[in-house]
């Protein structure tokens, strides 16, 4: 599979598994990482749900950690594109969902590398897989 095909690919599951991981099914909704308001989710067509995927670590700064599980979650439209990503308050929901370390190393790996290869999109795909089918069978739905 070429590049950008895995790319795509990947980026898919890494949004869905990192908007789900803290849904909240009966309500059918997420909170915003960073302000807190719910979000609705559409478990029937999770794909749509895409737009509310944002990044502590903007995309544009590190293709590398866009796909990393704690640079990510459900994340509002203001706080997402209006505030920039709302980076204090990301900050804050890193610090209390994957402590300090986490951090940490999201802020020294995004100066050390920018881009995956094939092989790294290739393992980032299994991996996310995996979460999902966990994450499926936590909730109880199927997402992909």
């Amino acid at each position: 599979m070429k590049k950008v095909e895995l790319s795509k690919q990947l980026r898919r599951l890494a949004a869905i598994y990192n908007i789900y991981k803290f849904a909240d099914l009966p309500t059918r909704s997420v909170r915003c990482c960073t302000c807190g308001i719910k979000l609705p989710l559409n478990p029937e067509d999770p794909d749509q749900d895409r737009g509310l995927w944002g990044h502590f670590i903007p995309r544009s700064k590190s293709k590398y950690l866009s796909f990393h599980p704690w640079n990510s979650a459900a994340q509002c439209s203001k706080c997402n594109v209006q505030l920039n990503g709302n980076e204090a308050q990301f900050e804050i929901f890193i610090k209390q969902q994957y402590g300090e370390e986490a951090l940490e190393f999201l802020k020294q790996e995004k100066v050390q590398k920018t881009l995956l290869d094939s092989y790294e999109l290739e393992n980032y795909i299994e991996e996310y897989q995996v979460l999902i089918s966990e994450l499926e069978s936590k909730l109880g739905i199927k997402l992909i």
